[in-house]
């Protein structure tokens, strides 16, 4: 370093003293030889209780942390910047830090990003190194809290066409259907949307891989937002608990054309409302659903088919022009529909039909959810008829 001689030379101990960075200086033998304010404020330590002790002793781990080796992997990355005199960083490193006896001596929780480097001396050995440490518990919480709230909320998405059906089953008086509808809004959708909120703000100042997870966690919360709303959309419609087939299916395509960009193309074939009977209606009209919050999410679609046919078997086709399955710009993994498709082959198999979900040329996907009929359901079904809008 160079330092002017014009007045008096600085103090380098005090200025590393009052540097911002939370900073320890070791021994090649892992001794604290200097220690920045910063530092000592955020563990919670002063100087003379710190500087001249081994980093372990300084700072004991937390006996009650059952995850445990946490010095350890800390310790290794120091031996590593002494072996190979070069950097070593650990990313949201769990290290407890005990607070004063005088307020308890209780351990509080912290995660911290850690940084080693090495100082050379002239002859290229390790002479000091500089332990760097960012408090980063705050941005961990709450990765582990939207986690928790994703696995919640997966539970509740897979649920929720079953937990809806039962509800239009037992409530037929409109005001116990408003007041759960409500209280879907206002608690559930309000809460979940909260959590997306307080995640999004907290991307930019995070590091890359975890902006990406919470990126990905705030899709889902989006994703769980949108299916509740479709199911506060039947609670609220007035032919929810008694209504035709036919006039189910119409206000499904009607609900996603927000959504979508456009409205659904929906045609019948046979007489649905005559011969299918309810826990048939209510199955197809939950794959219907599925179906069309599928292509919201994932197919970028530019149009959609829905064709329910009553012959000798209840038919639903659900085909879209998409980027078919597998295809999906944004996730290239994605099998769409995956959890989906798994919910409506069991909703087909319980009542003794089929599920498929192909590919359609030149582009898109078709679903076709298929269950028998009674026997006196007539065989031909009627000529197709084109649905309107409402």
């Amino acid at each position: 370093m160079i330092v002017s001689d014009r007045g008096p030379k600085p103090d380098f101990h005090a200025l590393f003293d009052a540097a911002p960075g939370r900073c320890l200086v070791l021994n090649p033998d892992l001794v604290i030889v200097a220690v920045t304010d910063a530092y000592l404020e955020t563990t919670m330590t002063r100087r003379e209780e710190v500087v001249g002790r081994h980093i372990l002793e300084a700072f004991p781990e937390n006996p009650g942390d059952t995850e445990g080796r946490n010095m350890q992997k800390i310790g290794l990355s120091i031996w590593r910047v002494l072996l190979t005199r070069t950097p070593d960083f650990l990313p949201a490193q769990k290290y407890d830090i005990r607070r004063p006896v005088a307020e308890g001596g209780a351990y509080e929780e912290r995660y911290w990003n850690v940084y080693n480097a090495p100082v050379l001396s002239p002859d290229g050995q390790v002479a000091y190194v500089i332990h760097r440490v960012e408090d980063v518990t705050d941005a961990v919480c709450a990765v582990q809290e939207a986690e928790s709230e994703r696995q919640a909320a997966d539970v509740m998405r897979t649920q929720l066409s079953d937990l809806e059906l039962e509800v239009v089953r037992a409530l037929h008086d409109a005001s116990d259907r408003e007041r759960i509808a409500r209280d879907l809004h206002d608690l559930v959708i309000q809460r979940v949307f909260g959590v997306g909120m307080r995640l999004s703000s907290i991307v930019p100042s995070v590091d890359d891989r975890t902006a990406v997870k919470l990126r990905e966690v705030v899709a889902e919360l989006d994703a769980v937002i949108s299916d509740i709303r479709t199911t506060i959309f039947d609670l609220q419609s007035p032919m929810a608990a008694n209504r035709g087939l036919r006039s189910g299916v119409l206000a499904l395509a009607n609900d996603a054309t927000d959504r979508l960009g456009f409205q659904a193309r929906v045609q019948f074939n046979g007489p649905i409302d005559t011969v299918v009977d309810r826990e048939r209606g209510d199955q197809l009209l939950a794959v219907l659903r599925e179906a069309l919050s599928n292509v919201i999410r994932h197919a970028h679609a530019e149009s959609v088919d829905v064709n329910v046919a009553a012959g000798a078997d209840l038919v639903l086709r659900v085909a879209d022009d998409g980027v078919g399955m597998g295809d999906d710009p944004v996730d290239p993994a994605f099998k769409r529909p995956g959890t989906g498709l798994r919910n409506m082959q069991a909703r087909a198999e319980g009542l003794g039909g089929t599920c498929t979900v192909g590919s359609r040329g030149p582009s898109g996907t078709v679903v076709e959810w298929r269950v028998p009929l009674s026997a006196t359901t007539p065989a031909t079904p009627t000529a197709a008829v084109p649905a309107t809008k409402g």
